[in-house]
């Protein structure tokens, strides 16, 4: 036989299991093909929300158990659809076509993000929160991530913005254009993107615009490639120890953690 208190803790835990479920099924079915998105419902405590990811979505550890769907690259549409979402979140310039009109016609809504400048992160994920029915978290988080971005932008505030290159691969060598959301975060960090005249989100450059240019800073992703400039000691940023690296995961996925990313970026220039 079951002591009182033990029958009554049995039961609190029966009700809180409940309350769980009843939370999970208010929620609509989502799936989201990229990982910062996926990463924006976990933030607002929507996770549960989640019926597929896309490869790579990683973080947080809970996102690893939801079945995937797709990758940059291509969409198991036949799985998607087998999941019977209400919505399906894309990054417009980080997902591969899909058949809109037919996912449209069986209800399926879409959700595009395409954040330009860090401010647009926040909105997102606001409007994230009014598709799962979670303002009031999201509006925090949103709160939280603009507080962090007002500072930053007090901090780096300067006259004298330093010049920085930041390639995004190495063989071919491409950089970001002034249109991309990382080029924005350079400004606002106090740099300037020595590419940002070109309009392409990821342009391809040359190695003698890059000298030309004359870098003060040189972000990277990865080690090798800021080992790889090593041999160019008549940029600034060679000659004057401006190498820096940067979390890939933090700074590539525009999403809640970016901000960490930015302040990276920041810490970088300074």
């Amino acid at each position: 036989m079951i002591g009182g208190s033990a029958a009554a803790a049995l039961r609190w835990l029966v009700v809180l299991a409940a309350l769980a479920t009843e939370a999970a099924s208010a929620l609509p079915r989502v799936v989201s093909l990229a990982p910062h998105l996926t990463e924006n419902l976990f933030a607002i405590g929507a996770g549960a929300a989640l019926v597929g990811v896309s490869d790579h979505s990683d973080y947080p550890a809970a996102a690893a158990q939801i079945p995937r769907v797709g990758s940059a690259t291509a969409v198991d549409l036949e799985r998607l659809l087998t999941l019977q979402p209400a919505w399906l979140l894309i990054w417009s310039s980080g997902t591969p076509p899909l058949p809109e009109a037919q996912l449209a016609a069986l209800g399926i809504q879409i959700f595009r993000s395409e954040p330009r400048e860090p401010a647009a992160i926040a909105d997102e994920i606001e409007q994230l929160g009014l598709i799962v029915g979670r303002p009031e978290a999201a509006a925090a988080v949103a709160a939280a991530f603009r507080q962090r971005l007002a500072q930053l932008q007090r901090d780096a505030a300067t006259d004298h913005p330093r010049r920085l290159f930041y390639p995004i691969w190495d063989q071919p060598l491409f950089t970001i254009g002034g249109r991309h959301l990382i080029s924005a975060a350079i400004t606002q960090c106090g740099g300037r993107n020595i590419f940002a005249a070109v309009d392409a989100l990821a342009p391809q450059v040359s190695i003698e615009a890059v000298l030309t240019a004359n870098p003060e800073r040189i972000v990277a992703d990865r080690r090798e490639v800021l080992a790889q400039w090593r041999q160019y000691p008549q940029i600034s940023a060679v000659a004057n120890d401006g190498l820096r690296l940067l979390n890939p995961d933090l700074i590539q996925r525009p999403g809640v953690r970016f901000i960490d990313g930015m302040s990276q970026l920041c810490a970088a220039l300074r």
